[in-house]
């Protein structure tokens, strides 16, 4: 973070616990810092397959994406009243649409959480290649 502005912050969003563990640490540094916070769900077909009772063809699409941004909607409702923040909806691939809002919002870092362990880590590796920011991964 440039030390000379206000910090902006980019969390991924997914749901998980260590997610909503990143999405608390950003809220905290934006709110010392008087930051902004951009709260990005990238929605992928493959997370049906998460769910072993369904079948991908048998949820329809925009039932799956409508639960997620009431996800992201309470996720956002739980954050202190004074941290700025922007939240999106993307479809894709995690690494592209990451990258890509964390250029249009001119992000200074990134914050994941470590849902997946060492695949976390490898995001989090290709993130900062990719954005040249630093990405913190949050969580066990």
């Amino acid at each position: 973070m440039r030390p000379s502005t206000a910090p902006r912050l980019l969390v991924g969003l997914d749901g998980t616990p260590p997610a909503t563990e990143a999405l608390a640490r950003a809220a905290d540094i934006a709110r010392r810092h008087d930051g902004h916070l951009r709260v990005v769900m990238v929605l992928r077909r493959s997370w049906l397959a998460d769910l072993s009772c369904f079948s991908p063809a048998s949820v329809p699409q925009a039932f799956v994406e409508e639960a997620w941004a009431e996800a992201l909607r309470r996720a956002i409702a739980s954050l202190p009243p004074d941290v700025g923040v922007r939240s999106v909806v993307r479809r894709g691939g995690v690494v592209a649409a990451l990258a890509a809002e964390a250029d249009a919002g001119a992000c200074d870092s990134i914050l994941i959480g470590a849902r997946h362990g060492w695949r976390s880590r490898r995001l989090a590796t290709v993130l900062r290649r990719r954005c040249g920011v630093p990405v913190e991964v949050v969580g066990p």
